[in-house]
């Protein structure tokens, strides 16, 4: 039965086992939470299996008088069953993928998991946009609840692999894109933007008082994995800088248009296109400016 489970595809499986589930998420020992998946309905729920031993490493030191699983691993635990479903739901092409915490609200925690216990994973889908998704869960032992949270997590790709230590992987030419350098009147201001509500990260900056200006780079990971933008700030400029006719726009994949429009909104930021569909087509789209003016394409990316 569990070799014919096993072999079963995923959009028909209603129940997977550890071996596929190795092929589906890219969580390993000692983090890997769930020995089993059943009763899942593709889209909506599901239910993980995790059979608590006491040969768990967390317990060496959690505690070793008392053992008790860490809380945060049985939420942990719920939102690998969660990352499950939600393979099983979108197909092959979603193998592999990571799984960020995006936010764990209204945590409760029942009653303490043992050793010996049999965790049941309940999680159902709450809604779903992109590749942001929202579920409920409780974790059940001997048909009393243990943990309850609602959670929110974002499936992405994993990072490119380098090559060699901090270098990005080859290409035929060696050729890649690097940044793009934009002129900013506050430089101050403008991280606040981009690392604020744009969600960027500062990821280096130096201030060069001989030459009378500073050079912060942000981006949405590091410089030898990514293209980034570097903010120039020229100390003594004395009026803000004219855009032309000649610069387009910035594009940035977001995986929700509309909640970020909020938010740019929110943080005194400026939407001169709304979200919605592109004209002639489904795809959300949105402009926003950056505090000098440069205008920024948000593109929503499917999940």
């Amino acid at each position: 039965m569990n070799a014919q489970i096993e072999n079963t595809s995923v959009a028909a499986a209603t129940s997977v086992g550890i071996k596929r589930i190795l092929e589906m998420i890219p969580h390993r020992y000692p983090m890997l939470m769930v020995d089993r998946v059943i009763d899942m309905q593709l889209d909506q729920s599901a239910v993980g299996i995790k059979n608590v031993t006491i040969n768990e490493p967390f317990f060496q030191g959690h505690f070793p008088s008392e053992p008790v699983m860490p809380g945060v691993l049985v939420v942990e635990a719920m939102a690998q069953t969660a990352c499950v479903l939600v393979v099983s739901t979108f197909g092959a092409e979603s193998e592999g993928k990571l799984v960020y915490f995006m936010s764990i609200d209204g945590v409760r925690f029942r009653r303490p998991v043992l050793p010996g216990d049999r965790l049941e994973l309940h999680v159902k889908k709450v809604q779903s946009r992109a590749n942001v998704w929202k579920f409920s869960g409780k974790a059940i032992v001997d048909g009393k609840v243990a943990a309850e949270a609602t959670f929110a997590a974002m499936i992405r790709d994993r990072c490119p692999r380098t090559s060699r230590e901090g270098m990005m992987p080859d290409t035929q030419s060696n050729f890649r894109m690097l940044h793009t350098m934009i002129r900013v009147m506050d430089l101050d201001r403008s991280l606040a933007f981009y690392t604020g509500p744009m969600g960027m990260k500062l990821l280096r900056r130096r201030d060069v008082p001989d030459g009378k200006y500073s050079l912060a780079f942000v981006g949405y990971g590091d410089e030898p994995e990514h293209c980034v933008v570097e903010l120039t700030h020229n100390w003594d400029q004395p009026n803000p800088y004219e855009l032309g006719t000649g610069f387009g726009h910035l594009a940035i994949g977001v995986p929700d248009v509309y909640k970020l429009c909020e938010d740019v909104t929110k943080a005194g930021g400026k939407v001169t296109r709304p979200a919605g569909p592109v004209k002639f087509g489904t795809t959300v789209i949105a402009f926003v400016e950056d505090p000098d003016g440069y205008k920024i394409e948000l593109i929503e990316r499917k999940g």
